[in-house]
């Protein structure tokens, strides 16, 4: 064991940390994944700190499901941020991530147009409703919508009736590869659902095509989505813009 892991260099004020032995270390091309005695998995980047099977290490950040903020084996730092430098980190990453969306979106634009002309006139409609209601919206959300409406429209034609979709919806990922030629390998749960639902409507009442809430509704609300729905009387959405009363015959 490298003897200099063994200098504790923590620093003192910083209390929001748990400590976790590794239970298996695995060398991958720029660092390892490790996997902790609690189950959870952690890429640990090369930095000169070499991660060992039995060393302590400890997380500094919120616990689980936020972001970790630092590292350390046996008390050598691997990575550290304060709380105020991780956070300005964020801003930077989200702000460097938006341009990126805004310059990948106005290169393709003419093509974004082009897919979208292409659709039936009703998922274009639902498009625009969006475009109209969020001025972000083009750069921000519309490559996930409207790779949904394209899915959604080439469910609808391969699998015409309901019986069809429904079978379609059922099987697993595999079967559903080789029944639909043209589906999108990249799908997520969240895409795939939302763009059988969409298929869904289109075969039984396609003004629920426009009706229906956006494709990423269920992870970041209506509100930041921009996702009108005037037909419902009793929209009601809670602190962070999700809808509980959608007026537009979805299940969601």
């Amino acid at each position: 064991m490298n003897t200099h892991n063994l200098l504790h260099t923590y620093p003192d004020d910083d209390l929001q940390y748990e400590d976790v032995k590794l239970k298996s270390v695995k060398k991958e091309t720029e660092g390892w994944s490790v996997v902790r005695e609690d189950g959870w998995s952690f890429y640990v980047p090369e930095n000169g700190v070499v991660p060992e099977v039995g060393q302590i290490a400890r997380f500094y950040g919120k616990g689980i499901g936020y972001t970790v903020r630092g590292l350390f084996l046996n008390g050598q730092k691997v990575f550290y941020r304060t709380e105020d430098e991780d956070r300005k980190a964020h801003e930077n990453w989200v702000s460097a991530e938006k341009q990126r969306k805004q310059e990948a979106f106005f290169a393709n634009k003419e093509k974004h147009d082009a897919r979208i002309a292409a659709l039936p006139e009703v998922f274009q409609r639902r498009l625009k409703k969006f475009q109209d209601t969020n001025p972000d919206f083009r750069w921000e959300f519309e490559d996930y919508e409207l790779m949904v409406c394209e899915q959604a429209v080439l469910f609808a034609t391969t699998f015409p009736t309901l019986e069809a979709l429904e079978k379609f919806k059922k099987s697993d990922w595999k079967d559903q590869v080789k029944a639909c030629p043209g589906i999108d390998e990249g799908h997520s749960d969240n895409s795939l659902a939302c763009a059988i639902r969409l298929a869904y409507h289109y075969l039984t009442n396609k003004e629920n095509v426009f009706r229906e809430h956006g494709a990423l509704v269920p992870l970041v609300g209506c509100k930041a989505y921009g996702c009108p729905h005037p037909e419902s009387v009793n929209n009601e959405e809670d602190e962070d813009g999700h809808c509980h009363d959608h007026g537009c015959g979805c299940s969601h």
